[in-house]
């Protein structure tokens, strides 16, 4: 299984602030836009970049200076709110 960003998100920053923000072609899966702290913007850019996720949590690990423990905790907490609010999908592996 991978996951990936919903096609038809955009990141827009408004006076620092950033959000996830639902164009018509995912505003059914996402009927609502998310504000992005640090961790979740950095999550989201990598992702979005096709980055692995231990490349995503080692950049994490390496700004936060937290364990990997902690990182790892860090980061199923993320991924499953994006998941549970439809801004990331998961593609199913087909084996090759």
């Amino acid at each position: 299984m991978t996951l990936v960003t919903r096609p038809g998100i955009v990141q827009v920053s408004i006076c620092g602030v950033r959000l996830l923000i639902p164009t018509r072609a995912a505003s059914e899966q996402c009927p609502h836009m998310l504000r992005l702290n640090l961790l979740t913007t950095m999550i989201w850019n990598g992702m979005d970049k096709g980055k692995s996720p231990e490349e995503i949590k080692n950049a994490i690990r390496i700004l936060t200076n937290k364990s990997e423990q902690d990182v790892d905790a860090l980061w199923v907490r993320t991924v499953n709110s994006l998941l549970e609010k439809g801004f990331l999908i998961r593609i199913e592996d087909d084996g090759i």
